[in-house]
């Protein structure tokens, strides 16, 4: 933090643009304080898998080497400018202001949303929820009306926006606006992209906002209390619409060329990682709940496609 006030040779130690140098500090500082609060516990993770590692066979060894690797990146992550700008690119060249993209993406809702929560509450049940709720999300602020949210549902929805489980969208990941490159602030350039990338964020955010009202909403009247049916929406939504940050994509394509040529393929990851694990859980689920939870996922998701 010392090093970031420091004067070099050669570079321009004071800026007048107070709005860049506030956000691109802001960005490093929020960064460094994330590593101070959590590099223990992981660090503390680490060294617990690899002695286990050690004690286990081939497959916790692959496991243990596979996180160190990633361990490794999140300590130090690469953000390649140049990268930033050509995943940019590629978002305004092949989605953009298309409103043909938001309205597909919205499918992932019937496709998806419901069949995850449909294997546990009811398909028609979740349908009429969703409904609900969707009647009540407003455009203009991509928000659910909290003119008809009850005190427990807007602490739910601010618990959500916090976490960043309604507003972490694939729409900001493609326009490179959910992790900044190489920690460069442009004002213009981000009112530029949040402008183009607005309907396909809208659309996510109606898609999140529907999901997590409806789980909460459902589990609530199954006599959850409100911190458990605050988790379990959350897992939920995360589960039907993934979590796109680069930390969370494959390895192969996290760092900067892979990012690139594998811009328009983190979707397809997750939803491929989705269906392998309902496989998975079908032939190896722990009880006959999980199988039948599985199963109902697998064949809601396939037959919404389908149709």
């Amino acid at each position: 933090m010392r090093k970031s006030f420091a004067h070099r040779q050669g570079i321009k130690g004071y800026t007048q643009d107070a709005v860049r140098a506030y956000a691109e500090n802001m960005v490093k500082g929020a960064y460094q304080l994330a590593r101070l609060s959590h590099v223990d516990d992981l660090s503390e993770l680490m060294q617990s898998m690899k002695e286990d590692a050690h004690k286990g066979d081939n497959q916790k060894a692959r496991l243990y080497n596979e996180m160190m690797a990633r361990h490794e990146w999140v300590m130090n992550p690469t953000h390649s400018s140049w990268a930033h700008k050509l995943t940019t690119l590629g978002f305004v060249y092949m989605l953009g202001a298309s409103p043909a993209a938001a309205a597909i993406n919205m499918l992932q809702l019937p496709t998806v949303a419901v069949p995850v929560l449909g294997a546990r509450f009811g398909f028609a049940r979740t349908a009429k929820e969703m409904m609900k709720a969707a009647l009540r999300f407003n455009a203009v602020t991509g928000r659910i009306n909290p003119a008809h949210l009850t005190e427990g549902e807007k602490l739910a929805m601010q618990e959500w926006i916090d976490s960043g489980v309604l507003d972490q969208t694939r729409a900001h990941d493609l326009a490179g606006l959910a992790e900044g490159g190489s920690y460069k602030y442009s004002a213009g350039t981000e009112k530029a992209m949040r402008a183009v990338s607005l309907l396909f964020h809208r659309a996510e955010q109606f898609n999140r906002d529907v999901t997590a009202l409806a789980a909460y909403r459902m589990a609530i009247a199954d006599g959850m209390p409100h911190g458990q049916a605050v988790s379990v929406a959350e897992r939920l939504t995360w589960d039907s619409h993934f979590d796109y940050s680069n930390a969370n994509r494959a390895r192969f394509m996290q760092k900067d060329w892979q990012k690139v040529a594998f811009q328009f393929k983190n979707y397809s990851q997750h939803v491929t990682y989705y269906l392998a694990r309902n496989l998975h859980q079908m032939m190896k689920g722990a009880t006959p709940k999980d199988r039948r939870i599985a199963f109902k996922q697998l064949a809601g998701t396939l037959g919404m496609t389908a149709l």
